[in-house]
């Protein structure tokens, strides 16, 4: 792997995207992200990218605007700093189920797609957003990848006579005593959001990072990713 490669993991993503270098074999770029009392965040480079192929993998998981401007701040880091080209890595985006108006609604999935766009991306990857018709909310473009594969291999072999595939594990809110209220024997979700405190749930967690690293390694050398895709 070149080492003009590097991949950057935002605080959403640091266990996801360790595991991603850690198959492509790619230069980890370190970085001090601080948090001022009056809630404002600053991130610091503390290695140089000037000339290099950066993927900033950062999921726009709760909190969601927390988060968003992790991503907007560690980009505008790193096209400062040189970066040749910047590639966004979201494996979940905030905000993609507000994509349609009703009313005097915003349209939430649009003006997010908005702001990061002004990140300076040169390309954008995300992981089954709610809607394929989200990939036209955005201004550059896109890769739209599926984990089902992943997903599906998984789950094949715990697949009883009434199985029930769902995308995402956010967990939030009342979910998890939900959860504890139904008769699931096993439940397998992706990391595409980090798990904390799992507890007695019946959770299995399989990770995206082998469908991540292989469209950064394609991507990075020029390879084509249809596989990959989302299918419409």
């Amino acid at each position: 792997m070149s080492d003009l490669m590097t991949v950057l993991a935002g605080p959403a993503s640091v266990r996801l995207g360790t595991e991603v270098s850690q198959l492509l074999q790619a230069q980890v770029l370190t970085y001090d992200c601080q948090r001022f009392p009056d809630g404002e965040t600053q991130v610091d480079l503390r290695e140089s990218v000037r000339g290099r192929d950066v993927y900033l993998l950062q999921s726009t998981s709760p909190p969601v605007d927390q988060h968003l401007i992790e991503l907007l701040l560690l980009a505008d880091a790193c096209r400062r700093a040189g970066a040749a080209r910047l590639t966004g890595v979201i494996p979940y985006f905030g905000y993609a189920r507000q994509e349609r108006r009703t009313e005097r609604r915003s349209l939430g999935a649009r003006v997010a797609a908005d702001v990061v766009v002004t990140g300076g991306f040169n390309r954008l990857m995300l992981i089954d957003a709610h809607t394929p018709a989200i990939e036209g909310f955005f201004d550059v473009p896109i890769d739209h990848l599926t984990a089902v594969p992943l997903l599906a291999d998984a789950a094949k072999r715990w697949l009883g006579e009434h199985p029930v595939v769902v995308t995402h594990g956010l967990l939030v809110g009342p979910a998890r005593d939900l959860l504890r209220r139904l008769p699931i024997s096993r439940l397998i979700v992706g990391n595409t959001v980090a798990l904390e405190n799992i507890g007695d749930l019946p959770i299995e967690v399989t990770s995206v990072a082998p469908l991540i690293a292989t469209a950064i390694r394609r991507d990075h050398d020029d390879e084509s990713l249809a596989d990959l895709r989302v299918q419409r």
